[in-house]
């Protein structure tokens, strides 16, 4: 039964795998043109060569030998152009059927859900998506177009030993059976090791991204012996896994190198006996000898088949599984708006969410924020803070409940259409490996003035200045060049350069000294009055200046009121503050 499916799920992987050789379809047929002149011109050679033999160098008649030898040139000439043609077309379908795969993928990180990413560093999504795109790319490689042609030439030579001698004919069938039992073997040797390497190469993945990722911290703490250590028990298993599976590659020659020898020995010990009886000529025994190799060698080519798409298969499964992940939706329907047409009303009803473990992050929240409003988020950590603005901003999906932007629920929106309206900063920075004008304006057509007035609105000028290429400045990988309160403020003004509505800021003032986080946050209450703005933070001076402050703890509202009065009645949010001083 296992068998079975396991047969199923491999002809629907392969049906996958050539539909999406549908659209490359014309330059297939032109090559599989191209290889049938080169299987003629392959069945034409030997014939050319017997007569040559026979007719021109035996009976010492040099015009036979002359013209023979010339049509043997210019057929060997056509056969390198017609090669170097099928090369250019295989090539621009091999490229081009990697590009199709890679577009593919990349396009699905860019919808898949948030989730993803938390269990999967960026080093291992990469490294599992070049591995398995470049081995599913075999399938239009020169190696395998060479295993197409031989299916050609495995029918001109089958019918070239039945001219030259049929008797001859079954020492070459003889290879086709026992290579195939031969074949089966390795096969299934190779798919074991394979499955295993491919398991070590991701965990390897993994722990490179992960490690790579606190570099610092291994610096600091002086750790780089421990994790050379790791670094060389799984180097080490994937050498162990990969000399393994060269081995088997291996013998998977040498036996059909040694039972080649033996059918070409015994083709030559039974021709000599028929060539001495007078039954076989010279020539007849170079033309057999050329058409079987044209049988042998191409059969096994062939059979080998089967033994090179166990990579194929085991890289398709995991790609496709990886396509066919769930990724955000919208609705069919779904409501397309324009960031100035929010009115920045927001409000959550009843809303629940849990983890995959079934932690209650969120339990039955209900709240609202009127348009204008400046409105604080307080509680300690993992009291569900970041889920909150999650769940606004449809990175996860609420279990239960719903939350509204303008009186519409924002399952019915555009996912494209809600972030627009609502730019977030958060306390854990990225900034791209480009320069301060691509940062703030997010690779977007932003004017020169609007840039310059965004700057000025920021108070970024002053650092700017520093900066030895100014607002064309790299920051370098995560803005590695800037300190973190610098990476902060551009990080809002790339906010304000959204001129949205409603403005979410996530402890986006964290690392800001006293003297700026007094700044923004003037700036924020009046010049940005008429904005929405939502505030994750514990700054007693900005929470002074909110119109209200939502507490929330272990996933509940606890208690929603102004900053002083919150102080005087509420223990948990006075604790939290004394914290904060």
């Amino acid at each position: 039964m296992e068998v079975i499916t396991a047969l199923k799920d491999n002809i629907h992987i392969l049906k996958r795998i050539l539909k999406s050789l549908y659209p490359f379809r014309k330059y297939s047929v032109l090559i599989i043109l191209l290889m049938l002149f080169s299987a003629g011109i392959s069945f034409a050679l030997p014939i050319v060569n017997k007569y040559l033999v026979d007719s021109g160098l035996l009976k010492n008649n040099l015009r036979i030998v002359i013209q023979l030898s010339i049509l043997s040139l210019i057929l060997v000439i056509f056969d390198q152009i017609i090669r170097l043609l099928e090369t250019k077309l295989i090539a621009y379908i091999n490229n081009l059927y990697i590009y199709k795969w890679t577009s593919l993928s990349m396009r699905k990180m860019m919808k898949l859900r948030m989730h993803y990413f938390n269990d999967n560093n960026f080093t291992e999504i990469i490294n599992n998506n070049r591995m398995d795109i470049g081995n599913i790319a075999r399938i239009t490689d020169e190696s395998f177009a060479l295993r197409i042609l031989s299916i050609f030439k495995i029918i001109g030579g089958f019918i070239g030993l039945l001219v030259i001698d049929y008797r001859l004919s079954v020492l070459v069938l003889i290879v086709i059976p026992v290579r195939y039992v031969m074949t089966c073997y390795f096969t299934r040797l190779k798919k074991e090791v394979h499955q295993q390497y491919m398991e070590q190469s991701r965990e390897y993945s993994r722990w490179y991204g992960d490690r790579m990722a606190g570099i610092k911290e291994i610096k600091l703490a002086g750790i780089d012996n421990i994790i050379m250590q790791q670094f060389t028990r799984l180097q080490r298993d994937i050498i162990k896994t990969d000399i393994r599976a060269q081995i088997i590659d291996n013998l998977n020659s040498v036996t059909e190198s040694i039972f080649f020898k033996v059918i070409t020995t015994l083709i030559y010990v039974v021709s000599a006996l028929m060539i001495i009886k007078g039954t076989f000529t010279v020539g007849g025994l170079f033309a057999f000898f050329t058409y079987s190799m044209n049988v042998m060698v191409p059969i096994s080519s062939f059979i080998n088949i089967k033994y090179d798409f166990t990579k194929i298969l085991l890289s398709a499964r995991r790609l496709f599984a990886f396509l066919d992940m769930e990724c955000e939706k919208n609705k069919s329907d779904s409501i397309r708006m324009s960031k100035e047409s929010v009115s920045e009303e927001i409000e959550f009803k009843n809303v629940s969410y849990s983890y995959d473990n079934n932690k209650v992050a969120l339990d039955n929240v209900s709240f609202n924020v009127k348009k204008g409003e400046k409105v604080g988020i307080v509680g300690m950590n993992g009291s569900g803070k970041t889920t909150l603005l999650n769940i606004l901003l449809r990175l996860c999906e609420a279990d239960g409940g719903q939350v509204y932007l303008d009186g519409v629920d924002i399952k019915d929106i555009h996912i494209k259409d809600l972030r627009k309206a609502i730019p977030v900063v958060n306390q854990d920075i990225y900034l791209f490996n480009a320069s301060v004008k691509e940062n703030i304006a997010l690779f977007s057509d932003l004017s020169d003035e609007r840039i310059l007035e965004l700057v000025n609105l920021g108070g970024i000028q002053d650092f700017i200045d520093k900066l030895p290429a100014k607002i064309n400045t790299k920051l370098g990988a995560g803005g590695i060049k800037l300190s973190g309160g610098e990476r902060q403020r551009i990080a809002l003004v790339r906010a304000f350069a959204r001129s949205s509505k409603i403005i979410v800021l996530d402890e986006a003032t964290s690392s800001l000294d006293l003297k700026y986080e007094k700044w923004i946050n003037n700036v924020l209450v009046n010049k940005f009055r008429e904005n929405t703005i939502v505030l994750v933070t514990h700054r007693p001076y900005i929470l002074n200046k909110l119109d209200k402050i939502i507490l929330i703890d272990k996933g509940r509202i606890l208690d929603i009121g102004k900053h002083k009065e919150l102080l005087l009645r509420n223990c948990i949010y006075s604790d939290i503050m004394k914290q904060a001083q």
